[in-house]
């Protein structure tokens, strides 16, 4: 084995490169800390996220429903009104429950990805259903405000309906676009986590 007495660069040059070395794998420990940290906030955003819409259903469901019976409208209307929010109320639930389930210290990020993915597709589905069933819903209201209303009323009520349908609809996409970003989010940072690893 060749010494490196007579070659001090030589020695030099191979504790640098283990200094480097060390340097690197310490980086590399703490990048994968920081991800998977992001990973773990970007989940509990989605979380929240899921537990905020669903509280908010369960307030409006009996609020809508009540207030639409005191203003005249038919039972059937209010008893659909109050279906569509309970079904929006399990569809939320049932999406947000896998992502609820998982513990990141212990489940690993294919585990964690899958959730995450699957999340995303069933945001993505859900305006398949979510538009024709909102459409659907405001044209039953607009009936009912035909029925059920009196000539000197209906237009003012008719416009207000048109304008919480716009502004509900609005900030419902925006709801919808937000949790969509945060679960791709969340699945590029366990993408370039995996690739490190």
């Amino acid at each position: 084995m060749e010494t490196t007495n007579g070659f001090p660069e030589l020695e030099q040059m191979r504790e640098q490169i283990l200094i480097l070395r060390e340097k690197l794998e310490t980086q590399k420990i703490v990048s994968e800390r920081h991800v998977r940290a992001a990973i773990r906030s970007g989940v509990s955003q989605l979380n929240r996220h899921g537990m905020v819409i669903i509280i908010l259903g369960i307030i409006a469901l009996p609020w809508c429903t009540l207030s639409f019976h005191k203003m005249g409208m038919s039972l059937w209307f209010c008893g659909g009104t109050a279906a569509m929010f309970a079904f929006c109320i399990w569809k939320t639930w049932r999406q947000h429950r896998a992502l609820w389930a998982i513990d990141l210290a212990s489940d690993d990020l294919v585990t964690a990805g899958e959730s995450v993915m699957k999340l995303r597709k069933d945001y993505i589905d859900w305006l398949k259903i979510g538009i024709p069933m909102l459409v659907l819903w405001f044209g039953w209201f607009v009936a009912e405000c035909f029925a059920n209303m009196d000539n000197d009323i209906f237009p003012a009520f008719l416009a207000g309906g048109c304008v919480g349908m716009v502004i509900g609809a609005a900030l419902g996409f925006k709801i919808h676009r937000k949790a969509v970003r945060m679960a791709e989010e969340v699945l590029s940072q366990i993408e370039e986590l995996r690739g490190g690893e």
